[in-house]
């Protein structure tokens, strides 16, 4: 009786797992079979490329295109920008020696990458690097070589004028991390930034000055701790987009900030918003409330009234918060929605400048330094210096 309920059993589970066997054999068999086509086909694109690929030095006359290409480039993905800027070559412009490349296949403008030399101070010794920036590839050719075709070209000039290279990427963009780690790059390093709305002037309750940029930096470098990665921002009244200082001091703390804006030289152009956001911003532009109470909620294609607020330190907390107060004012009185609050991990005051506002309308955005150099690995870094011009 036992071996003839075993049998019985035994008839009962085995034809399902013959069954679930057999589905599995199948399924990997036929994506074996449609995996080795895609394979081959991308293979051969990757061929065809290299073979008809034209990379060049820009020019003027390939603004237009390279501008078109940018605009179809949209980064991030909660929050999904493209970008607006009076020529290509604008951003380039901010630094003293650089150098743009193009890609064309069969004439067509496909693909563009940037690189800046400058003197930069890596764990206490001086030196150079190249900063890498602004590789697009058009949306309908990618993934056939050409992102690595240009990054390689541009790495290979940099590391003939400079020991090390670098580049900055949003922390979601996991398709150029892993390009720049083919190329030898690895992670070192992260920043970050508030994005501040502002909406509500108040008065500060202490005195906040304006102050020459220099002043800023000064006391931002005397009070910071030691910083791995270091370079000089060169801000200059009237130049680029610096915009302003300010400083506070009281009983012995001080603390202070410079801005900067990116308008016309990488103006940010909403093309999509997180979702809590989107209901947000349909709640307070249908209900009849005095918007001027709450944070402006971009609509899909406005381009954002920005500033990025950088050397930013406070020995105090509340001080902190008495020069973002003052920003704000500024900010609003040049009709500026919003301000991004650069810090490294972990500052002290932020917490408290963040605590003034809203959370659902000020999220943190995360980036990751990536870097190599000539002669390999880079160190891993606690403290690095964000030079503006880089963002």
């Amino acid at each position: 009786p036992e071996r003839s309920l075993a049998n019985r059993n035994s008839r009962h589970v085995s034809p399902p797992r013959i069954a679930l066997s057999l589905t599995s054999s199948w399924l990997a068999w036929f994506i074996m079979s449609i995996g080795d086509p895609i394979r081959s086909e991308r293979a051969a694109a990757a061929a065809e490329t290299a073979e008809a690929l034209v990379i060049a030095d820009y020019t003027p006359a390939d603004d237009a295109e390279a501008l078109d290409l940018d605009r179809r480039c949209a980064q991030g993905r909660a929050f999904r920008l493209s970008f607006e800027r009076s020529t290509f070559r604008r951003r380039a412009e901010n630094f003293r020696e650089w150098r743009i490349l193009t890609a064309r296949l069969h004439g067509t403008l496909v693909g563009t990458v940037g690189g800046a030399l400058k003197d930069v101070t890596l764990l206490g010794e001086r030196t150079r690097a190249a900063f890498i920036f602004d590789l697009r590839v058009h949306p309908s050719h990618r993934r056939i070589g050409i992102a690595r075709r240009l990054s390689e070209e541009i790495l290979s000039w940099g590391f003939s004028n400079a020991r090390l290279a670098y580049t900055y990427v949003v922390a979601d963009n996991r398709i150029t991390e892993h390009l720049a780690n083919v190329l030898g790059a690895t992670l070192v390093a992260d920043y970050a930034y508030l994005v501040h709305p502002t909406f509500r002037p108040e008065r500060p309750a202490f005195v906040v000055e304006s102050a020459g940029f220099e002043d800023v930096h000064g006391e931002f470098l005397r009070t910071a701790s030691s910083i791995d990665f270091y370079s000089n921002p060169e801000c200059r009244q009237g130049e680029g987009g610096y915009v302003d200082s300010w400083l506070a001091r009281r009983a012995g703390d001080v603390a202070g900030c410079s801005c900067w804006s990116n308008r016309g030289i990488l103006g940010e152009v909403a093309e999509r918003i997180p979702f809590p956001l989107r209901i947000a911003g349909q709640f307070l532009r249908a209900w009849p409330i005095n918007l001027r109470r709450w944070p402006h909620v971009p609509r899909p294609g406005e381009e954002l009234r920005s500033w990025y607020v950088f050397d930013f330190f406070a020995t105090n907390a509340e001080l902190a918060c008495e020069v973002m107060r003052r920003v704000e004012n500024e900010a609003v009185r040049q009709g500026i929605d919003y301000c991004y609050v650069i810090h490294p991990p972990g500052a002290d005051w932020l917490s408290a400048v963040r605590a003034r506002v809203p959370r659902l309308f000020a999220p943190m955005i995360r980036y990751h330094l990536l870097a190599r150099t000539a002669e390999g690995p880079f160190p891993k870094l606690k403290e690095i210096y964000v030079d503006i011009r880089d963002l």
